[in-house]
């Protein structure tokens, strides 16, 4: 569909989408998005290509573009705004699950890091000849597990 004018909107398309002017918003197409003027300040994520639209010079200044496919703009950034971000040729499916699964494996390796802790501080005392089997039964009722 086409989008004359779009300020601080969300919008989600399952087809290709023509927007004119739009600012601080957030719009989404499983296919192409076709700009006419400006994008400020806004978040473009495509399931293909992102590019301009009625042969006219077209500019995204500041936020973030995802698309799958292409991404043709004739200004992109600008010096006096925020940096525009471009990540082009990751389906944004795929996009999503790298960043949750990067997310997991780095609360992951926190927990594996404050066991690999534990153990270190319980075999100094074992090698050590310091650790007591009253104070190994204390030490187990007060430890919080990772779970």
């Amino acid at each position: 569909g086409a989008i004359i004018d779009c300020r601080m909107t969300k919008v989600k398309s399952g087809d290709d989408m023509f927007v004119n002017v739009v600012l601080r918003s957030r719009l989404q197409s499983e296919k192409n998005i076709f700009i006419g003027e400006t994008v400020r300040d806004s978040e473009l994520i495509a399931g293909e290509g992102v590019s301009k639209w009625n042969g006219k010079q077209c500019a995204v200044e500041g936020g973030h573009i995802i698309a799958a496919g292409d991404v043709r703009i004739d200004t992109l950034g600008t010096p006096s705004r925020e940096p525009t971000l471009v990540s082009a040729g990751i389906p944004y499916s795929l996009r999503v699950r790298y960043e949750h699964s990067t997310r997991e494996l780095m609360e992951l390796m926190d927990k594996l890091g404050r066991v690999e802790m534990e153990l270190t501080r319980i075999y100094g005392r074992v090698v050590s000849g310091t650790a007591t089997r009253e104070e190994d039964l204390k030490q187990q009722k007060d430890c919080i597990w990772i779970n």
